[in-house]
């Protein structure tokens, strides 16, 4: 029985301990943890100018891009115009041929 009692304690001494060391651990490990988190926010910090110039650059390219697309749509647009208001007979049999090729294209049976 005594032998028992011993190795109870021998085990109970050897959670404690292990509960120490795992606190210890634990402490280190939130220094770490919480370092690394510091590190991580001055590097996000650093980088925030440099992200958003890209974003203002990139936004600024987009908009000079649909710009450029309506300039080129209207101009498109114009050109049609001048040319169905010269020659509409020759508009008119354009637009017909077009016309039956979809209608021939989209009727037909698969």
């Amino acid at each position: 029985m005594r032998r028992d009692g011993t190795k109870n304690r021998k085990i109970h001494e050897a959670l404690n301990l292990l509960n120490e060391v795992a606190a210890e651990k634990k402490d280190d490990l939130q220094t770490l943890m919480s370092d690394r988190y510091a590190d991580l926010m001055t590097m996000i910090g650093s980088k925030q100018s440099q992200l958003s110039k890209v974003a203002h650059h990139s936004a600024q390219r987009v908009a000079h891009a649909k710009d450029e697309a309506a300039a080129r749509v209207g101009d498109a647009a114009s050109r049609v115009n001048r040319h169905v208001r010269d020659e509409p007979w020759q508009s008119l049999g354009w637009v017909a041929v077009v016309g039956f090729a979809l209608g021939y294209v989209l009727g037909r049976k698969k």
